[in-house]
């Protein structure tokens, strides 16, 4: 008995040991990687890590076995491509607003390490994964996360991140299909619901989104988030009255979540209501927050007043 306990350690420990011909790879985030080198391309590598290919893009690479990285050669000014990188860091950034200042998405936060190396491999992409959604490079985040469930399937919440991605790229119905999936792994993921209520938003279902956004709160009554989006789909139906109640109801769970004052402030102008705009304008900038300037041009101008 002790003879084959000794020989499955063994094996086990050769399975997921590095090789002695694997690369060192620093990334620029300061985190260090060691697998075999798989493929090279201009733009990435593919690394072999406990098995598992895993992609890594050179502008994130800090160096490979001690050598730098050179720099990626700028596009010259003038040049269709300079102008197309201009063009996806203008998008980026109008993206960025849009989804911070409308409804808000639910991307997986997972910052754990395991001894396991498989795990770990399956955890250091999800991670990579998710900065990438919040560095707004959703075509790259859609590769992670794929990549991560490939190595563990069942993953829930993987596929809530999966789905923000999506919504990022504007590809409403993967994402709706990526957010049921996970809801039949698990009917309680709350990410799940939000996203899809998200995606069915964006495609101009109010319906349905408001449908999600309900079955959301039968999950979790106390989930800031799915007020607020139900309010603002509640506003694009022009339910003013219910918009402005789950308004007030995100404020309730969150006194500083500006976004919800922002948009009830909307709400109250639409009911001419513009004594109340202004209060919820006023508190919005007093926690950082500002509304749009055609907004407040068009309060000033209903109001008769100047602030």
């Amino acid at each position: 008995m002790e003879k084959k306990v000794i020989i499955i350690l063994t094996v086990s420990f050769l399975l997921f040991t590095p090789s002695i011909f694997a690369e060192m790879i620093v990334l620029k985030s300061g985190k260090t990687v060691e697998g075999k080198i798989l493929e090279r391309a201009d733009k990435n590598i593919k690394v072999d890590i406990a098995g598992i290919p895993i992609t890594y893009y050179l502008d994130e690479i800090e160096s490979i076995d001690g050598k730098k990285m050179n720099p990626l050669p700028l596009p010259e000014a003038g040049s269709n491509e300079a102008e197309e990188s201009l063009l996806s860091q203008k998008n980026k950034a109008l993206t960025g607003q849009a989804a911070t200042s409308e409804r808000q998405t639910w991307s997986q936060e997972v910052r754990i390490v395991s001894d396991d190396p498989v795990s770990t491999v399956y955890m250091h992409t999800v991670n990579q994964a998710n900065d990438y959604v919040k560095q707004g490079q959703y075509g790259k985040a859609v590769e992670q996360y794929e990549a991560a469930l490939k190595i563990k399937p069942d993953a829930s919440g993987t596929y809530v991140g999966l789905a923000a991605a999506l919504i990022g790229l504007k590809k409403y119905d993967e994402a709706i299909r990526i957010c049921q999936k996970a809801l039949q792994i698990n009917p309680q993921e709350e990410g799940a619901y939000l996203n899809l209520g998200n995606a069915y938003e964006n495609q101009g279902n109010f319906e349905q989104a408001i449908s999600a956004y309900n079955k959301l709160i039968e999950v979790n009554a106390n989930l800031v988030n799915a007020y607020f989006n139900r309010g603002n789909a509640y506003v694009r139906q022009n339910d003013i009255t219910r918009a402005i109640s789950d308004f007030t109801k995100a404020i309730e769970l969150d006194p500083q979540h500006g976004g919800a004052y922002i948009s009830r402030s909307v709400s109250y102008f639409i009911k001419k209501d513009y004594d109340k705009a202004w209060e919820d304008v006023h508190t919005a900038e007093s926690l950082g927050y500002k509304a749009n300037p055609n907004f407040l041009n068009d309060l000033k101008n209903a109001s008769g007043r100047k602030k």
